[in-house]
């Protein structure tokens, strides 16, 4: 009976390590459907982002809007950069909360300018002078900043002749002053036709890069002083009349680079690790995802994501400079990243007009993982936390397992959390205590947050008091569930374990498990994500009352409508997905008064 217990528990506990995840944040664009195209991390709790307007039928997707974090995403806020009408962002560049700058064109008529803010967005001023951008093939591209003083802005070519090149500014003095790169430092056109595309370049310290029609990659090293050209080899790439050979350009160190091209039948990748000099085709191995491509700064790894139906709705990464490639997930939008270290970035996400979402913080770390021996001092099980210590029947526990860093020795190594009859805290052969009821396999991630889910209708385990417990562990030998594993004492590091009643069916749900920060409702939880067929969701109540259950997908269209009465305290809510198509959905929960809206993935 105990083996048969123990083989159920082990199927049904789904335990997810954050090792690299994006974390959900709330946009509020209410104004289109659309992202951000371009997004610029500063640090864990500012970014900026210049949005898109992705609308079906908009008279141009380009706008003069941006979005702004100061506080890690947790709140976002949306302005317009008071510029001159008809201009529109080229691209972004913050220098810090209150201090940015823009890129701007005039899609219809050309030119453009450069625009800052020192106030956080309050408002806007020009930095360039009347004379940049202002020639008849004039078309402002890119503003970049390698720190507060030093900035650079490139432009399509402009004058005649064998004098006609890019239009190349730099400035010394925080844009208060710019001057314009001579020709002479400024390598030839490959053909009088080519130009620059907006926010088509990338950065690293004092290198810049930007990318051409003709697939060709400038280069400068001394913040744009003095540049050089080189040829990718990416093959000519029409579209619509209109030549771009290059989709996506980036950098993660002053050497190694990474040039896309997507056109009508796939993809092509370049790479180069001699700064751009010379340029190579990759083969990725793994899953490469075309539509965004962002690399972290002095490390090894870039960072890979789509957001349409040819490529999929996912991201990935690499550490081996773009060969290799690993999902981070696959069925969410991503339309643009940015890093400022292997564990601090943000990213956008195309979203219907009104609804949840926009916006992502990485959660995790990308860089290869160092190897934790036994005896580290910096190994930890984590804490483990409950949603709440008394779950009701019919609901669902959700154990949350935060600072987890396993040792990575041996042929069997990771995390597990421990489901047992009895306190086991600190037990470094926890397998012998004759307690062990069940628990996770082992999960081989060095660290991070895990969630784990138990639904209390029991089929799993009946009504009583258990204890779950995390726990790290190297060394180990065996296969399957925790249970399985011999472990090594003087490499296994377990922790503190948590008390939690299951109540029975038909036993009053105490009202001291409710928690709604002052509300008469909430919805604690939806699982399973994915879902296949039925999506369930905990919704707590300090009323009976009745709810209006609204899904949506990420255009804002009603897919469906149902009411559902819900009773004073833990209720389950279940609606049938099965009939929707794969992709992103919301789910609102409407009483009257209040409304929950939570974001789900249909697989």
């Amino acid at each position: 009976m105990r083996k048969i217990l123990l083989t159920i528990v082990a199927a049904v506990f789904s335990l997810t390590t954050q090792a690299q995840t994006w974390v959900n944040q709330n946009l509020m664009l209410t104004a289109y459907d659309g992202y951000m195209f371009d997004i610029e991390t500063v640090d864990a709790n500012v970014a900026w982002g210049a949005l898109w307007n992705g609308t079906t039928g908009a008279a141009t997707p380009y706008t003069a809007d941006y979005a702004r974090t100061i506080d890690g995403g947790t709140t976002w806020t949306i302005g317009t950069v008071t510029a001159t009408a008809g201009l529109v962002i080229s691209n972004i560049w913050p220098i810090d909360a209150n201090t940015c700058y823009v890129a701007m064109c005039d899609v219809n008529a050309g030119g453009g300018a450069i625009y800052k803010t020192t106030d956080g967005g309050a408002t806007w001023t020009p930095s360039s002078t009347a004379a940049m951008y202002s020639q008849s093939t004039s078309f402002c591209n890119v503003v970049y900043f390698a720190d507060a003083q030093n900035g650079f802005a490139q432009g399509d070519p402009v004058g005649t002749g064998a004098n006609k090149r890019y239009e190349l500014w730099t400035t010394a003095d925080g844009g208060a002053n710019w001057t314009q790169v001579p020709v002479a430092n400024i390598p030839a056109l490959t053909n009088a036709g080519e130009y620059g595309i907006t926010n088509l370049f990338s950065a690293i310290g004092d290198d810049i890069w930007f990318a051409t029609t003709y697939g060709d990659v400038y280069h400068s090293s001394d913040k744009g002083l003095n540049w050089t050209k080189s040829a990718t080899g990416l093959p000519s790439n029409v579209n619509s009349g209109n030549r771009q050979d290059i989709s996506n350009i980036a950098f993660s160190d002053a050497m190694h680079g990474m040039v896309v091209q997507v056109n009508s039948t796939g993809y092509l990748i370049k790479a180069t690790s001699d700064g751009g000099a010379t340029w190579t085709s990759v083969t990725p191995v793994g899953t490469f995802y075309p539509g965004e491509i962002s690399g972290v700064p002095g490390t090894s790894v870039f960072v890979c994501g789509s957001s349409n139906a040819t490529y999929g709705y996912a991201s990935a990464f690499s550490t081996d400079y773009g060969v290799t490639w690993t999902d981070i997930d696959n069925s969410a939008s991503h339309t643009s990243f940015s890093f400022v270290n292997d564990s601090t970035g943000f990213g956008g996400e195309f979203i219907a007009a009104g609804n949840v979402g926009g916006a992502w913080k990485f959660s995790g770390h990308l860089a290869p993982a160092a190897t934790v021996s036994c005896g580290d001092p910096t190994i930890s099980s984590g804490i483990t936390t409950v949603n709440n210590a008394v779950i009701c029947f019919d609901s669902t526990m959700v154990a949350t397992t935060n600072g987890i860093l396993a040792p990575t020795v041996g042929t069997v190594h990771g995390f597990s959390l421990i489901v047992s009859s009895g306190d086991i805290s600190g037990n470094t052969d926890p397998n012998s205590t004759g307690l062990v009821l069940g628990g996770t396999g082992t999960i081989p991630a060095t660290s991070g947050t895990s969630s784990t889910s138990l639904p209390n209708d029991g089929t799993i385990f009946p009504a009583g008091v258990y204890y779950l417990t995390p726990i790290v562990y190297g060394n180990a030998t065996g296969t399957g569930s925790i249970f399985n594993l011999t472990l090594d004492p003087n490499c296994t590091y377990t922790g503190n374990s948590v008390m939690v009643t299951l109540l029975a069916q038909g036993v009053a749900c105490p009202t001291s498990v409710k928690n709604l920060d002052n509300t008469t409702f909430a919805v604690t939880g939806i699982y399973p994500v994915p879902v296949k067929n039925t999506l369930n969701m905990m919704v707590e109540s300090q009323k009976s009352l009745v709810a209006e259950v609204t899904v949506k997908d990420v255009t804002g269209r009603v897919i469906s409508n149902q009411t559902f009465t819900v009773q004073n305290g833990q209720n389950t809510v279940s609606v049938d997905v099965n009939s929707l198509s794969a992709g992103i959905y919301t789910v609102t929960v409407n009483n009257g008064n209040e409304q929950v809206t939570k974001k789900f993935v249909k697989e």
